[in-house]
This record gives C-alpha cells, sequence and structure tokens, in this order.
C-alpha cells in the first residue's frame, strides 16, 4: 500500500515540484534490491526533503525503517509523514524488539 501511495503523490506532485527541484523525484520504492542500504543513505543525503508514506507494514519493512533512521538523523532534509488510514502508530514493545534488532547489528 505505501509502494502505490508513494507512487501515485510522486506522479500527483512531479509536476509542480520539477518547477524548482532540477534533480527531479527519487522514489525509493522503485529501486533494486541491490544495494539497498547504500542507496538509501545516499539519496537521503542529498534531498531537500524526504516523504516518507506510512502504511500497516511499514514499521516491518527494513527499507523503511532505514529510510526513516537516515532521514531523521540528517540534518539537511525536512522529513514529511505521510500516513495513510491504517497506519497504526506502534506500542512500547515495537521500540523495545527494535532496539535489540538495532544493538545486535552493531
Amino acid at each position: 500500500e505505501a509502494t502505490a501511495a508513494a507512487g501515485i503523490l510522486g506522479h500527483l506532485l512531479q509536476a509542480k515540484v520539477m518547477t524548482f527541484v532540477r534533480k527531479g523525484v527519487c522514489i525509493l520504492a522503485n529501486a533494486t534490491a541491490d544495494h539497498h542500504e547504500d542507496l538509501i543513505e545516499e539519496t537521503v543525503r542529498q534531498a531537500r526533503a524526504v516523504l516518507i508514506v506510512l502504511s500497516e507494514g511499514s514499521l516491518r519493512s527494513p527499507e523503511q525503517i532505514a529510510t526513516i533512521m537516515h532521514s531523521t538523523a540528517s540534518t539537511a532534509s525536512q522529513v514529511i509523514p505521510v500516513l495513510t488510514p491504517d497506519f497504526k502508530f506502534p506500542t512500547g514493545k515495537y521500540y523495545e524488539a527494535l532496539a535489540v534488532v538495532q544493538h545486535g547489528s552493531e
């Protein structure tokens, strides 16, 4: 759902955004899985703004989590969350599990 929403949003915004953004719009959901983490980090680092479409399964997606983490760590870009109707904010248990996973990868 987030991929479809991002595609529609990108299509609708692209004509307006292109009037003031020379490098264009990048929709990471369309990227291939090869070197995805590096692509996310580099793209977010260069972005003026990052729209993150959050749907029901977004916080179970490693790519979505990486995008959120890189974009919130970046001071160069504005982060704009877009919530779909079925997105539910996580509970404390989610953050505890995420911390365990994050510390395990260090």
